[in-house]
């Protein structure tokens, strides 16, 4: 439903406690659907999703929705769904944790980057275990519009 931008039959699924319930929505089909709904940026969708999710599956909503750049959503989780931006980490295949701001600069666009350097004035410079910053991530992946919002804060 949400791959095909129905959002009104999306809607019906989730509200339809015939088909929404434990048995049926596996974490398999919330996590496929958390990721579909990030890459369509449907904040309608995600906001009925997210009435499921608590704790460490708000956070990785947080993750998608940097790493698809769904701006809408990730605002909605800072704050509707008080997801803490200093507890977004996401580990790395190497095993480095990446920040929230760190993932945005590797993937993001200006509108995350920017509203997550806001929000970050005192940890902007954190490292990942690999001695890393956002600015170094933004440097490496060549985002000129990123490193300057960076260089900024």
């Amino acid at each position: 439903a949400v791959r095909a931008d129905r959002t009104d039959l999306a809607k019906k699924i989730l509200n339809d406690s015939q088909i929404n319930n434990k048995e049926n929505f596996t974490e398999t089909a919330k996590f496929f659907a958390m990721m579909l709904t990030t890459l369509h940026d449907n904040l309608e969708v995600a906001q009925l999703l997210l009435n499921d999710f608590k704790g460490d599956q708000l956070i990785k909503f947080a993750h998608r929705a940097i790493e698809n750049n769904s701006e809408n959503i990730l605002r909605y989780l800072l704050n509707e769904k008080h997801v803490a931006i200093n507890d977004i980490y996401q580990a790395s295949q190497w095993g480095l944790k990446k920040t929230a701001l760190m993932l945005a600069a590797e993937n993001g666009e200006k509108g995350i980057v920017s509203m997550l350097a806001a929000g970050l004035s005192q940890r902007i410079n954190e490292c990942d275990f690999g001695g890393s910053t956002a600015l170094h991530y933004a440097v490496r992946n060549g985002k000129i519009e990123l490193i300057k919002i960076l260089l900024q804060r």
